[in-house]
């Protein structure tokens, strides 16, 4: 599992599993075999080459802006999609991380996306509004090379097409499963 705020939680549990006397021998075996949790930065795949990452429970841009920071291999290799309802915070330093870490972002209709278009008009990236996560992961992928990352990290609530977070997820798997598990 990817990033910083991983590894915290990753040594908090260590600390917490030591104090219930477990030892570092049943600790480790199964920290290391632990796959994360459905949509917080979870690993879907790396077909033809492009990783994929779910990342759906981030409903605010600071969860967003952990997920790219924990992506980032230092080539500008993310490209995001991202987009739903405001949530009436800042979003001057999303716009400021998508610019740092981003080559490429497909945005998805809310309140919080018009938001944020207004704050990436004119930067040097390549901004496309999609009408939900069906044309958004299409296009996505169309425009990946091999060692590209594709990260759905909403960055607000779901409401603006979907009744929940969980709805958006499973609508996100759905969109992504033909790519990850292509027809024989």
């Amino acid at each position: 599992m990817p990033g910083e705020h991983n590894r915290l939680n990753a040594a908090l549990a260590i600390e917490a599993l030591k104090a219930l006397s477990l030892t570092e021998e049943e600790i480790y075996p199964a920290l290391a075999s632990f796959p994360g949790v459905e949509g917080r930065l979870q690993y879907l795949g790396a077909p033809d080459g492009i990783g994929i990452f779910n990342d759906n429970n981030a409903t605010e841009p600071n969860a967003t802006i952990a997920g790219l920071k924990a992506l980032d291999l230092g080539s500008k290799n993310i490209i995001l999609i991202a987009g739903g309802a405001d949530k009436m915070v800042d979003l001057a330093p999303f716009a400021l991380a998508i610019n740092q870490h981003c080559k490429q972002v497909f945005l998805t209709p809310g309140s919080g996306t018009d938001k944020l278009v207004e704050l990436l008009h004119g930067e040097d990236i390549s901004v496309s509004l999609l009408d939900g996560l069906e044309s958004s992961v299409s296009a996505a992928y169309s425009a990946a090379a091999p060692g590209d990352i594709i990260l759905f990290s909403p960055a607000f609530a779901s409401f603006a097409q979907y009744k929940n977070e969980y709805e958006r997820n499973d609508a996100f798997l759905a969109a992504t499963d033909p790519i990850i598990n292509p027809p024989s």
